[in-house]
């Protein structure tokens, strides 16, 4: 019964990204544009109005959705408007240095691919950044924003992904390879990452500094240079289960003082690791007492992304009439806080049932 319990409470946190999704609308018309190669980084906008600058760029939009028709060179693009889907149907968003063709980083610039600031109730999803010809340092930002979807991307930046000061945000089905750091979160709750591949980056796949009542799961963290993960500031009330960690020089990273991460559970994963599965250290790497998997896996888990458990709007499927679903997506916000209250409580009555 518990471990039903248990499943049915898992599949109900994984259907959040559906009910948050459920009634966005897009796609108005543009004309297509590419900015030549080979200039400097140019800025995009999607207005807090509805409108795209600049208007020639290949996004054609009906309501609050959006949709790339061509890759886009050479543009950061700020969404400055809630209540809005970013689909970008395979294409890609990429930069070329200005005549630095055999050193692409030789030229980077501190704009990211895609910036989201102070924001709600935004999804972007199937768009490409390609780390050879992309000079943005970041490919994802999200900063003081809530019910933020990130679904299905390929990101090949400096820095992944970095979400700052935010709420109830999901970053699922993504791909972060041959990155920096791949994904950045800092001073945030509610936060869902799951269904990633998070694999040889040149430092650390994920690096996660105060951060609470937040679940990591089914992600793939793979051959990650220094750490699959690391855990610095005061974390807590995190759920990391379900994971594979193979092949990084340490698994899981504890830094800072030796109660970091007070209440984190960690259960269910697959270690198998170059040096060490898990380590707790202090910022001089002096060894804390150790922190332990009480549950691992003896083989990997599958992690395998079928988008078709998360429906999204396509361009064939939106309504200019249907008004967005903020009640909704403030009730599926909610539905994480409970979950998320729900695995902790489950897990501690499961430790106290089997006792010290």
């Amino acid at each position: 019964m518990k471990r039903k319990a248990f499943a049915s409470l898992l599949i109900l946190w994984l259907a959040v990204p559906t009910l948050v999704a459920i009634g966005f609308v897009g796609l108005t018309k543009a004309n297509g544009y590419i900015a030549p190669e080979r200039l400097p980084m140019g800025q995009a906008y999607i207005r807090s109005n509805g409108d795209v600058e600049p208007p020639t760029l290949p996004i054609q939009r009906l309501g609050n959705g959006y949709a790339l028709t061509n890759n886009i060179v050479n543009y950061s693009i700020e969404i400055q408007k809630d209540n809005v889907i970013l689909d970008g149907n395979g294409y890609s968003l990429t930069f070329r240095p200005m005549g630095k063709e055999d050193n692409p980083w030789s030229e980077k610039t501190a704009d990211p691919a895609i910036r989201i600031i102070n924001k709600n109730n935004v999804i972007v999803k199937n768009v490409t950044f390609d780390n050879y010809i992309t000079g943005s340092f970041t490919g994802v930002e999200v900063e003081n924003s809530s019910n933020i979807i990130i679904m299905n991307t390929t990101v090949k930046n400096e820095l992944g992904v970095s979400i700052r000061s935010s709420t109830w945000c999901s970053y699922i089905g993504n791909e972060i390879t041959n990155e920096g750091v791949g994904i950045g979160i800092f001073d945030s709750t509610f936060i869902n990452l799951a269904y990633n591949e998070i694999s040889k980056n040149r430092y650390i796949g994920a690096t996660i500094g105060s951060v609470s009542y937040s679940n990591i799961t089914r992600n793939n963290i793979i051959d990650n240079a220094e750490a699959g993960i690391i855990l610095h500031g005061s974390n807590f009330n995190n759920c990391i289960f379900e994971n594979n960690f193979v092949n990084n020089e340490v698994g899981l990273l504890y830094r800072g003082d030796s109660n970091i991460s007070a209440n984190d559970k960690i259960f269910n994963n697959y270690w198998h690791n170059n040096q060490w599965n898990i380590q707790n250290t202090n910022d001089k790497g002096m060894p804390y007492v150790a922190v332990a998997d009480h549950s691992p896996l003896t083989s990997p888990i599958s992690t395998s992304f079928d988008p078709s458990l998360f429906p999204l709007p396509s361009l064939s499927s939106t309504s200019t009439s249907e008004p967005f679903p903020t009640t909704l997506v403030a009730a599926a916000s909610g539905a994480v806080v409970i979950i998320g209250v729900g695995l902790q409580v489950y897990l501690k009555k499961r430790k106290e049932s089997r006792g010290p």
